[in-house]
């Protein structure tokens, strides 16, 4: 079946942000970055579960640079990064959460305590870090459209040396996402586990 027009722009445009998201075109330069090809790829197709995932995977990246910035004590960087984050995206949990994670930390930590760059939230009887719930619906259809989000994930423990809790529906579908999360680590040896769950996800934990 011959491809519509529309469907051949959406293509490229996915083609050029996931290469502007690799080179880390976030946001810039203007009109040719990661986030203005994925919104550019929404306003064709509303829907796209792959825009969508690469949208995801920017606030990750944004967030994990706020976490770094926080874990150097460089606090005055960390805001600037949160305030560009949030000007892209304004309503998004992630962020704000970070946001009352930093105001947090001025009001209870001294000036030259070390800065705990995450709140600690109860996941089962497992203390996580973050929770990233997985759709139910693009995991049975359009799985590879997670692969931006697993990437990203599987870069930070590769960088702060935590584990993962991956939960999954079948034992199948957790081998698989942690098959996408080890490719995209290039090498580290990811740390972590697989439970099932009705509910898929993958949770971000302590180091082990």
């Amino acid at each position: 079946m011959a491809r519509t027009a529309k469907q051949v722009m959406v293509e490229n445009l996915l083609a050029q942000a996931e290469q502007a998201f690799r080179k880390g075109h976030l946001t810039d330069p203007a009109h040719n970055n990661a986030y203005d090809r994925f919104q550019s790829v929404l306003i064709l197709d509303p829907a796209n579960s792959e825009a969508r995932a690469g949208l995801q995977a920017m606030v990750i990246q944004f967030a994990e640079g706020v976490r770094q910035a926080l874990a150097r004590s460089r606090t005055r960087e960390a805001r600037v990064l949160l305030r560009e984050a949030e000007a892209y995206f304004p309503e998004h949990q992630l962020l704000a959460d970070l946001r009352g994670e930093m105001k947090q930390m001025r009001r209870a930590m001294p000036a030259d305590s070390t800065v705990r760059t995450a709140t600690i939230k109860r996941a089962g009887k497992i203390d996580a870090i973050d929770e990233y719930p997985l759709s139910t619906a693009v995991l049975s259809g359009q799985r590879d459209s997670l692969l931006p989000l697993l990437a990203t994930l599987a870069q930070r423990v590769a960088q702060t040396n935590e584990s993962v809790m991956i939960y999954a529906r079948t034992d199948a579908e957790g081998r698989w996402l942690y098959k996408q999360m080890k490719k995209a680590a290039q090498g580290y040896r990811i740390r972590g586990d697989i439970r099932l769950s009705k509910s898929p996800k993958i949770a971000i934990l302590p180091p082990l």
